[in-house]
This record gives C-alpha cells, sequence and structure tokens, in this order.
C-alpha cells in the first residue's frame, strides 16, 4: 500500500511541480543497480528535496534523513512517516550525549540498512547553502560512513536554478518559512491561471561514483572535493518573474542590496574577544569579519553550538533561530545588535494573551484526600476555566486538561512496572504525563537531567523503572546532560503520541473516575543530595503533598486574578509540589517555563504573561533583576525565595516602592545609588539547601547591564526554607510581618532543636523514609514522638521563628546543584593508585571565591588531570572539577579517625591562597 501511495504521490508531486519549475533531469537513466546506493546532493533550497525525492522515488525509493526541527515540522510528519525518512539531531542548538549518541545510531543504522540494499539520501552540508556557493564545513556524517564502508555505491547529485528562489537562502540568511512560501507560491498559480505561471528552469544532474573521489581520504579532502563537484560553476542568482503578465519580481532582492550597505561598528575589545575564541575553535590565526564559520575555519555543527554557548554565558545575548550564525561579523553584530535591543525599554503594551474570564472562580483547595480525587474536584468546579499555559501548548481549560489526562492513563496503563521516569523541564506536558501516571495507578519517578549519568543510573537500578518519558524538543535543547545506558530507555513524546488514536480520545472523553488510591500510597519519588556517596530516593505520599500545598495557601495571600510562573524545574521539590501541581489543584493560573536559567525569557515572560506571583531561587532574582526592565516585571507583586539565603541586598531592592522613590527615578527605574551595590551582589549558599535545586549558570551573566529594577506599585519579597523530605515547604515569613530569620513553620508543621544544634521536624508533610536496603534512618523519637533530622543547625527564637546557622554534613554547591564532597572522595579513593595505609589519603577542600572551588589533597602522586578525568568516567556532570591537587605528608584527622574539616580548610588557605 506505502508503494502505490509512494508512486501514484511521487507522479502527482512532479505535475504540480511541473506548473512552475521546468526540471532537466540529466544521468539519471544511467545510474547501475537499484539497491544499497547512497545519494549525496547539494541543498540550494527547501523545495530540492521534494524534488529529487520524487524523481527518485519510484526506482530507487531512497530513504532521506531530515534534520528534527523540518521533520518534525507542523503538518510534515505524516509525509516523513510514508517516505520513511530518519530524524537528524540540530547541533546549532546546543550540543550533549543525547544528541551524539543519536548520530552514531544513525549512523550505524545507516551503515546496516545499506549492507542489505537499501537506497539513503543525505545531504552532506546538513543546511541550506546561505551562498552561491555550497559549503560542506567541517562536517563529518558523510565521511565516517564512506570510512566504515569504503566500497559504497554513491552517486553525487548536482541541483542548479534554485537559487534566488522563494524557498533559498539567496535574499535572507535565515531558512525561509516553508509552509508559507509554500502558500504564497499556490496564491501565484491562482493569479496566473494555474497553467500561465511563468516557470523556473532547474536542472539536476546525477553523477555515479565519479572519479577521484576519495573515499579512503580524510574529512577534510572528502569535503573537499564535494564542495569542488558542486560548484563546478558559479550559479548566478536567478530570480524568475511571478506574473505572467508583467515583470515582477520580489522587493527581497534590493532589501538585500541595502542590508549589505548597512554595517554596525564593532567596538574593538568585543572583536579580539570573538576572534580569540573563534582561534581556539578552530586554530585558524588570521581572521577577518568576512571569514565564513564553516568554509574558512573549518568549524562543524558542533563548534557552532559552542559559539551559540559562548555568545549567551559571556554577552548575555541570545543566539536566536538555528542557522543565524554564517559568518565572523554575524557573531560580531548579533552581539552588539543584542546589547542595543537590551537596552531598551519596551514602553508598549502587549496584548492581554490569557483568555478573558470574567466570572473565574475562587482559588480553593480541594478536600480530596488524594492528588487523583483531588483533581478531579478542581476539574469539576473549574470546568473550561483555563488552567495552565507554556511558550507551546498556549492555554489549556481543565476541561481539556483532565481530557488529556485521561486519555494518557489508559496508555499508561500498559507500561510494564510499578515506577516510570520522567525526564522533562516545567512545561505544562510535564504535570500532565505526570497526573495521568497517577491515574493509571503508576508512581512517576522525576529524574534530575543535571545530576550526571552516575546518579542516575543509581535512580534506575534502584527502582527498576523500565521507561523514562522525555521530549524531543527538551533533549535538542538541553545543554548538560550525560545518560549513558539509560538513553535506551527514553520514549520520546512526539512519538509516542502518534499511538493515540482517534478511537483512545473517544473513550478518554466519557471517563469520569478516577482509580482508588490511599492517600499514604507514594505519590511521587524525588531524589536529592545526601550525605551518602549516592543520592538519595524520597518517596512523597498523597498525604505529604496535598498537606503542604493546603498549609501554603493558608499562608499567601492568593486571588483568582493571580497568575504565577512556574519555572523551577519538576526534579525540584519546590518546582513540582508548589510551583507545578499546587496552582492546577487549587484554580491558580500558572505559566510554564523550561529554563529558569534563561533570563532574557523569563523576563520576556513575566512582562507579556502578566506574572503576579514568582517563585525562584537568590541566584535567580540576582540575574533576573539585572537583566529585566522595569515594565518587564511591572506586574509581579510577590516574590518568593528559597533553596538558598536570600541576600539582605534582595530585600533591600523589593522594598523600594513605587511611591517611594524620586520621580526620576519612577521614569526611569533606576536607583544610580544601588548600581555599584547591586553589580556585586552574589547569592549566599543556604545552609538549609538540600541540593534539589537548579542553579543558575556559572559566571557574571550579567556583567555591564547593572540596572536597578524599580517595582511598580506595591511589592513584597518573602524567604522560607524548605527540605525535599518535608515536601518541601517547613517555615516561611509571612506577607505584611517583618521577616525573622526564615519564618514561622506552616500550619502543621512542628519544630524541635535536638542535641547539637540540630534542627527536628514533623508533621503531615514528613515523608515515611527513604527507600533502598541501604537507606539511613533520618528519624529520632522523643517521648514517642518521630522526628525528621535536618541536618540543618539553629535555633527557634521567642516568637517561634526558625534562625538557621548552618550545614552539619559536607556539601559544595556547583552550578546550582548540591554535591556530596564524601562521593567524591570515593570515586577518586578507588580510581587512585592503591594504597596499603589503613587511613584515608585523599581529601578535598573548598575555596570559596567568586564561585567553589575543589581542591584535592592527596598523600600520593595524583595530578588534576587524572582527578578530573576519573570523576567524568565515574558519572559525574562536567560542571564537578578539581581545580587544584596538591600533595602533602598527611591528611589530617581527628583522633576518633575522622576528618579534621577546620585542618582542611586551613590547607586550603594556605595551598590555594
Amino acid at each position: 500500500m506505502r508503494k502505490i501511495m509512494i508512486a501514484i504521490g511521487s507522479w502527482l508531486i512532479l505535475k504540480l511541480l511541473s506548473l512552475r519549475y521546468k526540471i532537466e533531469v540529466k544521468g539519471l537513466d544511467t545510474i547501475q543497480g537499484n539497491g544499497g546506493i547512497l545519494f549525496l546532493p547539494n541543498h540550494p533550497a527547501e523545495i530540492d528535496p521534494i524534488i529529487i525525492y520524487n524523481l527518485l522515488a519510484k526506482t530507487f525509493k531512497p530513504r532521506p534523513l531530515v534534520i528534527e526541527h523540518f521533520y518534525y515540522l507542523g503538518g510534515a510528519r505524516f509525509f516523513m512517516n510514508i517516505i520513511r525518512a530518519l530524524p537528524m539531531p540540530n547541533f546549532e542548538l546546543s550540543a550533549n550525549s543525547w544528541k551524539i549518541h543519536q548520530v552514531d545510531k544513525c549512523l550505524n543504522k545507516v551503515e546496516k540498512e545499506m549492507g542489505e540494499g537499501e537506497n539513503f539520501l543525505i545531504y552532506p552540508s546538513g543546511a541550506l547553502k546561505r551562498k552561491a556557493h555550497e559549503s560542506i564545513g567541517g562536517n563529518s556524517f558523510i565521511h565516517k560512513l564512506v570510512k566504515t564502508s569504503p566500497d559504497m555505491h554513491v552517486v553525487l547529485v548536482r541541483t542548479t536554478g534554485l537559487w534566488g528562489s522563494s524557498f533559498s537562502c539567496a535574499y535572507s540568511k535565515e531558512s525561509p518559512d516553508f509552509w508559507k512560501v509554500l502558500g504564497r507560491g499556490l496564491k501565484i498559480l491562482l493569479k496566473n491561471g494555474i497553467f500561465f505561471t511563468p516557470r523556473r528552469k532547474v536542472t539536476i544532474e546525477f553523477e555515479e561514483n565519479p572519479a577521484g573521489f576519495p573515499k579512503k581520504g580524510t574529512r577534510l579532502e572528502l569535503n573537499q572535493f564535494l564542495e569542488e563537484w558542486y560548484n563546478k560553476e558559479d550559479e548566478p542568482l536567478t530570480p524568475v518573474s511571478y506574473s505572467c503578465f508583467r515583470e515582477e519580481i520580489s522587493l527581497l532582492l534590493e532589501q538585500k542590496e541595502k542590508k549589505r550597505e548597512e554595517k554596525v561598528p564593532i567596538p574593538d575589545p568585543i572583536r579580539e574577544e570573538v576572534y580569540r575564541e573563534l582561534t581556539k575553535l578552530s586554530g585558524v590565526k588570521e581572521l577577518t569579519d568576512e571569514k565564513d564559520l564553516s568554509h574558512d575555519l573549518g568549524l562543524d555543527s558542533l563548534d557552532l553550538a559552542s559559539i551559540y554557548t559562548f555568545i549567551d554565558q559571556r554577552f548575555d545575548i541570545e543566539g536566536g533561530r538555528p542557522g543565524r550564525l554564517h559568518t565572523i561579523y554575524d557573531i560580531l553584530s548579533l552581539i552588539v545588535q543584542g546589547k542595543k535591543e537590551e537596552a531598551k525599554t519596551p514602553h508598549e503594551e502587549v496584548k492581554d494573551p490569557w483568555p478573558k474570564e470574567p466570572s473565574r472562580p475562587p482559588v480553593l483547595f480541594p478536600e480530596g484526600k488524594t492528588l487523583t480525587d483531588a483533581f478531579l474536584e478542581v476539574a469539576a468546579r473549574m470546568g473550561s476555566h483555563i488552567a495552565c499555559a507554556d511558550g507551546l501548548t498556549k492555554s489549556l481549560t481543565y476541561k481539556k486538561l483532565r481530557l488529556a489526562i485521561f486519555v494518557l492513563a489508559e496508555k499508561f496503563k500498559e507500561f510494564p512496572g510499578e515506577y516510570v521516569a520522567i525526564l522533562l523541564p516545567s512545561t505544562s506536558i510535564c504535570y500532565i504525563l505526570i497526573l495521568a501516571l497517577l491515574f493509571a495507578k503508576k508512581t512517576p519517578v522525576v529524574l534530575n537531567w543535571t545530576a550526571g549519568e552516575r546518579s542516575l543510573k543509581f535512580s534506575r537500578d534502584l527502582l527498576g523503572f523500565e521507561t523514562i518519558l522525555s521530549s524531543r524538543r527538551f533533549l535538542e535543547r538541553v545543554e548538560r546532560l550525560e545518560l549513558g545506558t539509560l538513553e535506551e530507555q527514553i520514549l520520546l513524546m512526539e512519538d509516542f503520541r502518534h499511538t493515540i488514536s482517534l478511537w483512545d480520545k473517544l473513550k478518554g472523553m466519557f471517563k469520569r473516575k478516577g482509580p482508588t488510591l490511599q492517600e499514604d500510597d507514594p505519590a511521587v519519588i524525588l531524589f536529592t543530595s545526601g550525605t551518602e556517596s549516592y543520592p538519595k530516593a524520597v518517596p512523597l505520599s498523597h498525604k505529604n503533598l496535598l498537606s503542604n500545598q493546603k498549609a501554603a495557601l493558608e499562608c499567601a495571600q492568593v486571588n483568582e486574578k493571580d497568575i504565577l510562573y512556574g519555572a523551577l524545574p519538576p526534579f525540584h521539590s519546590f518546582g513540582f509540589s508548589v510551583t507545578g501541581l499546587l496552582p492546577l489543584l487549587a484554580g491558580l493560573r500558572v505559566f510554564y517555563s523550561p529554563d529558569p536559567t534563561d533570563t532574557h525569557q523569563m523576563a520576556r515572560e513575566c512582562f507579556e504573561q502578566r506574572i503576579t506571583l514568582l517563585c525562584l531561587a537568590p541566584t535567580f532574582y540576582r540575574n533576573l533583576f539585572r537583566i529585566a526592565t522595569p515594565r518587564q516585571l511591572k506586574t509581579v507583586r510577590l516574590f518568593v525565595a528559597g533553596a538558598e539565603k536570600t541576600p539582605p541586598e534582595l530585600f533591600e531592592h523589593v522594598k523600594r516602592l513605587y511611591n517611594g522613590m524620586p520621580k526620576q527615578d519612577q521614569e526611569l527605574g533606576i536607583c544610580q545609588s544601588q548600581r555599584s551595590r547591586f553589580s556585586s551582589l552574589e547569592a549566599v549558599p543556604y545552609p538549609g539547601d538540600r541540593g534539589d535545586a537548579e542553579g543558575a549558570k556559572d559566571g557574571d551573566a550579567g556583567a555591564g547591564k547593572n540596572q536597578f529594577v524599580s517595582m511598580f506599585g506595591h511589592k513584597e519579597m518573602i524567604e522560607g526554607y524548605g527540605i525535599t523530605e518535608c515536601s518541601p515547604i517547613v517555615t516561611i515569613n509571612r506577607q505584611g510581618e517583618e521577616p525573622r530569620g526564615v519564618g514561622h513553620p506552616v500550619p502543621g508543621v512542628e519544630l524541635c532543636v535536638i542535641e547539637g544544634g540540630e534542627i527536628a521536624i514533623a508533621g503531615p508533610n514528613v515523608f515515611a523514609g527513604y527507600l533502598g536496603k541501604e537507606a539511613p534512618n533520618p528519624f529520632v523519637e522523643i517521648d514517642g514522638k518521630r522526628w525528621y533530622k535536618s541536618g540543618d543547625l539553629g535555633h527557634i527564637d521567642e516568637t517561634g521563628a526558625l534562625i538557621l546557622k548552618g550545614r552539619i554534613k559536607r556539601f559544595v554547591k556547583i552550578g546550582g546543584e548540591m554535591v556530596s564532597l564524601v562521593a567524591l572522595e570515593e570515586e577518586l579513593g578507588r580510581a587512585a593508585p592503591k594504597k596499603r595505609e589503613e587511613t584515608p589519603q585523599l581529601a578535598i577542600g573548598v575555596h570559596e571565591k567568586d564561585k567553589p572551588q575543589l581542591i584535592l589533597f592527596t598523600t600520593f602522586s595524583f595530578t588534576k588531570e587524572e582527578a578530573n578525568k576519573a570523576l567524568k568516567e565515574g558519572g559525574f556532570p562536567p560542571l564537578v572539577k578539581v581545580a587544584a591537587a596538591y600533595q602533602v605528608d598527611e591528611i589530617p584527622m581527628t583522633g576518633t579517625g575522622k576528618l579534621q574539616l577546620r585542618a582542611i580548610q586551613e590547607l586550603v588557605k594556605e595551598k590555594h591562597a
């Protein structure tokens, strides 16, 4: 059936294309054989893959490799399935281990299937050409493929005549919007009476196993051969009239010439820094602004991903859409123009993105004893009112949310095992999946993708989950990702959605009841750093979560007009419960955002989505206040801080009410006296941090943009204290009251101080205990009552507020994640040379300066490079690195045989001052 559809479809498509294109084919009929052929075309326009595939479809039926953002383009997936296309990751957005592994899998698949007689259509350039000259640059996929099978049957394909087409990049360096151009083309056909449309001459040339093809050559030799073959003659830009009645050429050509004349002046310091980075990446020392990144510098897609990261981290400028950077000047102009754009204050108002709801019900917490019952209750109460939104799915009503959950729950019942893992950022679909798993009587396990392969593997081995729900869109964009063997268990939601039939959706419409669950059943498994070598699995029950959410709402002044910003990741206990599920269960509108480290996006969304409630860690607030313009935060009335100690400066900024500022400051939103103080603001590690918060990117993300954010209207910041094991809120300062420490306990929570000044906690929000046979017991019994030992030191003042002093265990926060020094020492101990001494031979101290640095002390020769290699092989994330290694005579020990921590820190000061 598929072969018939392809045959008929190809004939029909070629007939339709002939209305606009006069296609001349050369050499196709001379190709010998029809199996195991690798077709390698150039790529002048978005339309040429359609032309070439349909020319080859009847005889050769090749499988094309397609970049993922085209493979998943709206309306294209049906056709991709018919032609059996294979998706390829887009490295212009980011580069991570998952993408590299996907390329390797694709390479192996192509090699295997070609040996079985399959034909493939692969574009060596991997992207549309931006100049008349086709450039392969440093791309390596074809070279790897040919190297593994040097005897493979190769056919080169050269397309000419499309440079200047609306589907090409002749007028703009960015890829055209395929569907818009196609729609415009259909209108042109109709305007010309279909059959009288001026036709563009296109020549397609095929050459089989061309002479001199360097199958055993280097990557550079192969790519240069391909470029020379594709660019046999310089292809002129060929405009073709859109009208048969008069000469009608697109004005884009004139605009291109005008843009070519407009050059942005580049400051020398920026040019010098960019040149240094490019020299480091390419090895080319002689650089000019006109140099092409691919052709002249030989940079491949992985290098381009590094450039995007460099621009973002060093200059706080977003890289933009794929395909935007092609020359050195493109990088320079992006940085300069980006800074100009950020200097502007958006005075224009945006249209309210939320549908009008004049009779929206109040925010109320449901009475259900399980998350499923609570959701059904609020869904019945809210009906067609808005529940949530994000940058992709826009607004979803409770009615739509319930339907999606019921449909997915029926499919999830087929999954093996009790546990199903989720690897997703804060988005609507993430929390839909969490609720759907609960409705399917599965327990969601939320994974921390920043934890590294070692911790993720431990999570899988402990719980035995077989399925990990994730998204290709997320995996394409995340920068830090080390999954190892877990990659094989990932189920992509883009693929899974195609298994949902119309019948599944119809059945979901008639579902009304949820599963029978008990309030003490686990509702989620989260992982938090602990004192041991591996993370601890924290099961939170329905009762834990619901009691804590209800208590939190009792402490906050929230109404039906509020909109919460949910940017904290779901592996963060506060993100999972408070900014994730609580708004859905209480009828509070929430806008989910996937990346709290993307300060630019957060500032835009706070303005565009009219956010009123913001919950973030102080690190994120610091960066947000540096970047956001006054109007971008004008609707935010309450800032809630937690996960680390909130610096007093943040409270000062928020306290400056609008009516207390000089008139000129009200207009500008700038307090000159605060500039220098604000620019040096650094987040202070929070003594009660449990390691479940996603931190900000390293580096001074907002350097040079020290702008105090004026607060329009009455605004307030409050601080709280939470622990994953406590679901998570323990204490919080109340609105309108003078803050004391980290606040008073929320309703139902009790505190006491036990031996050594450790804070102990009791209440319905406290979990039942860690999972695993060797998991430690974190409880102590006092007068017949069980208390959770927090590991935090402090006291309770005369008003009952909690004042924290420090943390008992040894952790360091790196890139926003808590890392166990004990775990690092054990891993390095396994990799170090074997010693006979019974006493410890290595220890790690921490040097606190601009950011924490790990300092290794050993009694034997062990270099920094050897240590970092061991940590990487041990599965620790890339940011966990030893900054320096020193050999000492002995490791300081106490009389009881424990590390003498104070003496180790003295060594840090002595050796690494």
